[in-house]
């Protein structure tokens, strides 16, 4: 039926009358995203119904609860935000569809038929969500393959936008006893109801459903794109609730959008291409990468799909999904399952008991934060992918262990948990933005000019891969030397495999490379420095004139052989700034690392207290030459200075060290005992006899 023969009907005009007659009959709800909102009454009776309130129950973000406390929020009050921007888009976008005129784009004047659209938009937008299962998107993608190991073809089937469909059909059927009938409540027949299904699942070929407006399905679940108001409601909700910021602007985003005559579809203003980019797509992959699939996160993921599949068959879990005719058995799965899990009592003769004590133990593990423990993760580059096709096994892991390197350390494949996360745009490996049109404000007759727009358009600094894929394994024994033969073997595979070394955990890594630099460069024993006794390692020996870092190829205290001590070309000396290792190339020996303890106190800070110390003597008139020809640096002798740094290049050398001629001190090197000598960098060695 057409617009024009809706709106001489009893039941049109009736539900006009009631809907904008007696503003009383709506709702108003406070929502703490999009602030006070008010629903057609069609929509405020169906949220008023068992079904509908089985969303209070679902979390938005499911088990993404465990590790961000904030994300508690629900998908009913989700579904509710949906809702109101499907119409205030929809309102927005019907109104910019006049056409230029002198002053302008012109607002359109509001049709019945635009009206319908309208309350099919917000009804779409509500119960679009309705067929999710607990903890979100992991009971479809984590626990129904373990619930139907054996029949794939369930899994694949099995999609919450068809069980949303069904759960609508029987919300507004009268098996459900709700007593809704949308054609009295908002003039809606049989086809509108089909086009809200329609809406809620979204179409690739929206023009071949709905020729008359297939705008319509750019608005809740848009497949041409994908900018919609699902995704504009979730980050804002997840983002503010995780306390993660995104840099979505939803409001001027469907604000600049017009509907373009031609194509019947959402086109932007071209100045929001970054908008769209970076704060809608660019913000959905950081919401993936930081919140959706956290390490954490899917830890707690694997433990409660491990705990609900042993104890599936007291449950009912298997008949609920299967039996599509009774859909009352589906509607009493939320996140209850975990508390009716813990508390599930059965008698030890029961043939389900072993398996109900086995997902107990699992709950009590994760009160306990006893997760699974991840190891590693590797992120799959276009040549791996293309190298290595599908996930690898356990048993393929494992086989790469080295008893070796990990003696008396056996992997099992129990223990190993390995998973995939593919983290994108919304469209895979494309760039959606390519599917995005865009329009010129100063075309004053644009007509259908819409045009796309490429990333090299708007900047060069657009990436060109638009998808990450990891490969993660996780142990379920939490055993620290367990999991560093499980990382060395899955390391080992990776760079068979994939031609990759994964990255280790940063400060892992570090401390693992400093001990490894300690044992292969450690600085001279006490026998290397002879009777040279205590060596003072200031700052001005390394050529510095002050605090901060020390300049290259001083010749007062450059480190090399006794003939590049001079400050040849090959001698010279650089230290790390970060107080704890100090970098040496030895004349043709090449580059050696001298490892120095680390102190509690800066090198830097050290330094600065050398100098501030050496000008207090100074200005006090401190005598030049005292102390048995000091140099310049208030350290001792330049002799001395130069006698420690060629004993210093011996040892490294593998040369014995000569014996260092003290000028004063009974054999002694050591700084002037005002201190100016840095603490913390002396090293001891016995006197020589």
């Amino acid at each position: 039926m057409s617009g024009s023969d809706r709106s001489g009907s009893p039941q049109f005009m009736a539900s006009q009358e009631y809907q904008y007659g007696e503003a009383r009959r709506k709702k108003t709800f406070n929502d703490n995203i999009h602030g006070h909102i008010t629903l057609h009454r069609a929509a405020v009776a169906i949220i008023d119904t068992p079904e509908f309130q089985r969303l209070r129950n679902l979390k938005q973000l499911g088990l993404t609860y465990y590790i961000f406390p904030g994300a508690s929020h629900n998908r009913f009050e989700h579904s509710i935000g949906v809702g109101h921007l499907a119409t205030e888009w929809g309102r927005h976008l019907i109104g910019s569809r006049g056409g230029p005129g002198p002053d302008g784009w012109a607002l359109r004047n509001f049709e019945p038929e635009d009206r319908r659209h309208l309350t099919i938009l917000q009804l779409a937008g509500l119960c679009h969500d309705l067929g999710h299962g607990p903890f979100s998107h992991v009971f479809e993608k984590e626990l129904l393959p373990k619930l139907f190991p054996g029949n794939p073809q369930v899994v694949k089937e099995w999609h919450h936008e068809t069980m949303s469909n069904k759960i609508f059909d029987y919300i507004t059927s009268g098996d459900s006893g709700n007593d809704i009938d949308l054609g009295v409540l908002a003039g809606l027949d049989g086809s509108d109801m089909q086009l809200v299904k329609a809406l809620m699942h979204g179409s690739a070929n929206p023009a071949a459903d709905y020729p008359s407006a297939p705008w319509l399905f750019d608005i809740v679940a848009n497949k041409r794109n994908g900018i919609d108001v699902d995704k504009f409601d979730y980050l804002l909700r997840d983002s503010k609730m995780c306390g993660v910021a995104v840099q979505l602007d939803q409001a001027r985003l469907m604000k600049l959008s017009r509907l373009d005559r031609a194509k019947e579809q959402v086109i932007f203003k071209m100045t929001e291409y970054g908008n769209i980019a970076t704060g809608l797509f660019g913000s959905r992959a950081e919401m993936h990468r930081r919140v959706y699939t956290h390490q954490k996160v899917k830890a707690v993921e694997f433990m409660v799909c491990e705990a609900l599949a042993l104890a599936q068959a007291p449950l009912g879990l298997r008949e609920a999904v299967e039996n599509t005719a009774d859909i009352s058995l589906y509607l009493n799965l939320d996140d209850s399952l975990l508390p009716r899990l813990q508390a599930l009592r059965l008698h030890p003769h029961d043939e389900h008991y072993e398996a109900v004590q086995q997902a107990q133990e699992l709950m009590r593990q994760m009160a306990r934060r006893q997760l699974y423990k991840f190891v590693q993760e590797v992120t799959l580059t276009p040549a791996a992918r293309r190298m290595y096709a599908g996930m690898p096994t356990a048993e393929e892991v494992i086989g790469y262990q080295s008893s070796a390197k990990f003696d008396g350390v056996q992997l099992r494949a129990q223990d190993v948990v390995l998973c995939e996360t593919h983290i994108d745009q919304g469209m895979k490996e494309a760039n959606p933005m390519d599917t995005v049109l865009f329009y010129q404000t100063r075309d004053r007759d644009m007509g259908d000019r819409a045009f796309a727009m490429q990333p090299s358009d708007v900047s060069n600094m657009l990436g060109s891969v638009y998808q990450d894929k990891k490969v993660r394994v996780y142990s379920k024994n939490r055993d620290k030397t367990y999991c560093a033969a499980l990382k060395y073997a899955f390391e080992q595979w990776a760079n068979a495999k994939l031609k990759t070394q994964p990255p280790g955990t940063p400060w892992r890594q570090s401390r693992a490379q400093q001990q490894q630099q300690q044992q292969q460069f450690a600085l001279p024993d006490a026998a290397a420095f002879g009777s040279s006794g205590r060596v003072s390692w200031g700052a001005n020996c390394f050529g510095g004139s002050g605090p901060g870092l020390p300049r290259r190829g001083s010749a007062a205290a450059e480190i090399g052989s006794a003939a590049d001590a001079s400050g040849g070309a090959d001698g010279n000396a650089a230290m790390e700034h970060d107080g704890v290792a100090m970098v040496l190339q030895l004349g043709s020996q090449g580059e050696q690392l001298l490892q120095v303890p680390s102190r509690k106190r800066s090198l830097t800070q050290d330094m600065q207290s050398a100098s501030q110390q050496q000008q207090q003597q100074q200005q006090h008139g401190s005598q030049a030459g005292s102390g048995g020809g000091r140099s310049s640096c208030g350290f001792g002798s330049q002799l001395e200075c130069d006698a420690a740094a060629a004993d210093a290049a011996a040892a490294v050398d593998g040369r014995p060290a000569k014996q260092s001629k003290a000028s004063s001190g009974g054999g002694r090197s050591s700084s002037s005992r005002g201190g100016a000598g840095l603490p913390g960098i002396e090293e001891d060695a016995a006197e020589g006899s």
